[in-house]
């Protein structure tokens, strides 16, 4: 199951075996192609957000949480992210998700950081509870507008 996947690092074999496990598809090569290609062409980034970001990590050191399994190693915007984030955190590659504690202490720990000189950015509620709990300002994205509002008032 995807949660699962998504707090532990396997090989890439054992990745598309265990996909393949639970959608009941035996040839592994077809369903790699078959995901691969559908995670390129249906990738996209907001452009607008894309230019506010540019201009945020002028004022911000800007890094990337995610939920996330090995998939991510096939978005057509890695280059695009390397780019922006500082430092880029995927939950399989962590062994914990979000919204659980650990992932956020993780983060903390890796960009040497206080929770209180954070803002988490985030499109799910349930996952900015335990960070502000924690001390950490948080923002609940809701649109390029809600998200240029909540940081100048912070």
């Amino acid at each position: 199951n995807t949660i699962k996947l998504q707090t532990k690092h396997v090989s890439e074999r054992v990745f598309w075996q265990d996909i393949s496990e639970g959608l009941k598809v035996r040839n592994l090569s077809i369903l790699s192609k078959i995901w691969t290609d559908s995670i390129q062409s249906t990738s996209r980034v907001d452009l607008d957000i894309l230019s506010y970001l540019e201009d945020l990590e002028k004022s911000y050191k800007l890094s990337l949480l995610s939920n996330s399994t090995q998939l991510y190693t096939y978005s057509p915007y890695n280059n695009v992210l390397h780019r922006l984030f500082s430092e880029e955190m995927y939950s399989c590659d962590i062994g914990s998700r979000k919204p659980g504690e650990e992932i956020y202490r993780h983060a903390f720990t890796k960009l040497n950081v206080k929770p209180s000189e954070c803002i988490i950015v985030d499109d799910e509620p349930e996952n900015l509870v335990n960070p502000m709990n924690m001390g950490v300002h948080v923002i609940n994205y809701k649109g390029l507008e809600n998200l240029r509002f909540a940081l100048r008032t912070i």
